[in-house]
């Protein structure tokens, strides 16, 4: 509500820049409080004090008077033009023809890859909202300006991570905030070349947990991850998780695949063969296993699913119940058969495993673990004990390997 007792002063130092609001309760408005209002040059007016002759301006952080006007198009005198609002503004017909910022319009959301330009836009909530244009009207600040650079409302992504902006409207005040994914990005063909250099190279080195793995397994392991690099990529984008947790532990799995998975495979489905087809019950009963590229038993990817569903990351038309065999039979078949299904579960296997550590690894961090965290969600991807953290430590010299080639 207008406070009618409130104008708007200079001080007494006819030499300050300062204005201030002044309580005037009496008839006579002091001179201080007298200013005169000038058409500009251009649109807009020159609004002078009537008592110092300072001309009254915004610097984007707070109102002043300079006794400068500075030449017409100058970024000074720009600072001293003043928009000139008519009355129709307030009222048309009973009701409002325009509005300022209304409290429940925002910003959207933003993603972009690395070198790729992008723009600020804001969601009205009402279409005749004014004053709130996002090149003109607001001021930007980023909690990591290493990520991205901001010009008006035009950002260029550098770094990959999720990024908060802090819009803070001249006008009102109000403070909105809102994020920018710098996302991660398909292999270039160089990259991919590069990518199986690395791991050529290190297969010598004696302390490097490579160095036992056969040449055809990595070079295997590396196509199948480049073929299906794009599903990879495009689940990672859609958690928002950096793409080499993913990377590092499929080729971890892809690499130690051997003949006891097999046996462990064939066994599940001989159990199930018998429990939807009947027959004579399997000696061996193996309700479930670790399948498909990321090694994935049915009852983590439920949990993982159904916590994704809860959590509004990834919906599904009903959760799954992990004591239902038709359940779990589901599931773990297509992690078996679907690639794209097992690297979609693998994202969410990590994502899950974040969440577990979410007090001290924080989803909105991801982007910035360090080593010791990285090895804390790998490890537990693998499960919890000794050779849980082994797993990790050795998926860690992969991830690095990974992550130099996604930077």
């Amino acid at each position: 509500m207008v406070d009618p007792t409130k104008y708007l002063a200079v001080p007494e130092d006819t030499t300050s820049s300062q204005v201030t609001l002044m309580t005037v309760v009496d008839s006579a408005v002091p001179e201080r409080c007298l200013w005169r209002a000038t058409l500009s040059a251009q649109s807009g007016c020159i609004v002078t004090s009537l008592y110092n002759s300072r001309y009254l301006y915004c610097n984007g952080t707070g109102v002043f008077t300079s006794p400068d006007l500075g030449t017409v198009g100058s970024t000074a005198y720009d600072t001293r033009v003043w928009r000139i609002m008519s009355t129709s503004y307030y009222n048309g017909g009973g009701y409002y023809d325009y509005l300022e910022l209304g409290p429940y319009s925002r910003f959207s959301d933003c993603e972009v890859e690395i070198g790729q330009t992008g723009s600020f836009d804001i969601i009205k909530c009402f279409d005749n909202e004014i004053w709130c244009d996002p090149s003109n009207d607001f001021i930007y600040s980023v909690s990591q300006p290493e990520r991205i650079t901001v010009t008006n409302s035009n950002f260029v992504g550098i770094k990959r991570g999720i990024i908060t902006v802090t819009a803070t409207h001249k006008v009102t005040n109000r403070i909105i905030d809102f994020s920018v994914y710098i996302k991660n990005t398909v292999l270039t063909s160089s990259e991919q070349t590069h990518l199986q250099e690395a791991f050529v190279e290190l297969i010598a080195e004696e302390n490097f947990s490579i160095s036992d793995l056969d040449a055809s397994d990595i070079s295997a392991a590396i196509t199948i991850l480049i073929a299906n690099d794009a599903t990879i990529t495009e689940y990672c984008n859609e958690y928002r998780i950096p793409k080499e947790f993913v990377q590092s532990v499929l080729f971890k799995e892809i690499c130690c695949y051997n003949l006891a998975d097999t046996i462990a495979d064939e066994a599940v489905e001989a159990y199930y063969d018998w429990k939807v087809n009947g027959g004579i019950k399997p000696i061996v009963v193996k309700t479930d296993c670790s399948t498909g590229l990321g090694q994935i038993f049915a009852s983590t990817a439920i949990s993982a699913l159904n916590h994704a569903h809860e959590r509004n990351i990834n919906r599904l038309d009903s959760m799954y119940d992990p004591d239902d065999w038709h359940d779990i039979w589901e599931v773990w078949e297509k992690l078996h058969n679907d690639d794209t299904f097992n690297i979609q579960c693998c994202a969410l296997v990590i994502l899950d495993c974040q969440y577990e550590y979410s007090t001290t690894i924080p989803y909105e961090a991801f982007f910035d673990c360090t080593e010791a965290q990285i090895k804390t969600i790998l490890a537990r991807y693998n499960g919890t004990g000794d050779a849980a953290i082994e797993y990790g430590n050795i998926c860690y010299e992969y991830f690095e390997i990974f992550k130099n080639e996604n930077d």
